[in-house]
């Protein structure tokens, strides 16, 4: 008697069957789900919409904490291209003119206890420098 001897050979096990997809297994995952919610009569469904609003109300805080950087960046950008460059502290310096430079002075004033703040510009070259949202000097 031999490892080889087919007479007394144990007999093959039967393949064993297949796992199924990764779709039909979602599927089953899914109709398992909905078979509890409703089987478990009002209080199911009751605990499946928690769950439901629960989920939401995470998603859309994870969403609104994921922009708050991208928010604060813009604020930061548009505030430092608002901001004026000085070019001393000291009244009587005076700046170099350039076909892109622009006199700007301030024009805050106040209006019913508000103030209110801006600036009368005045190009010094034919091709001044744009301020943020001003397509054109009037």
């Amino acid at each position: 008697m031999t490892l080889l001897d087919s007479r007394t050979a144990p007999p093959v096990a039967p393949e064993s069957p297949k796992p199924p997809s990764r779709g039909a297994a979602t599927f089953r995952d899914l109709g398992l789900g909905v078979r509890f919610a409703a089987a478990g009569g009002r209080e199911g469904w009751i605990r499946t919409l928690l769950t439901a609003v629960g989920v939401g109300l995470g998603v859309a805080l994870l969403l609104l904490a994921s922009s708050v950087p991208y928010m604060l960046d813009e604020r930061n950008a548009r505030e430092q291209a608002r901001s004026e460059t000085r070019i001393s502290d000291s009244p009587d310096a005076q700046a170099a003119t350039s076909d892109s430079s622009v006199v700007r002075i301030n024009a805050t004033s106040e209006y019913r206890d508000r103030t209110v703040a801006g600036y009368l510009m005045r190009a010094d070259g034919s091709a001044p420098v744009l301020p943020p949202g001003v397509d054109r000097f009037p």
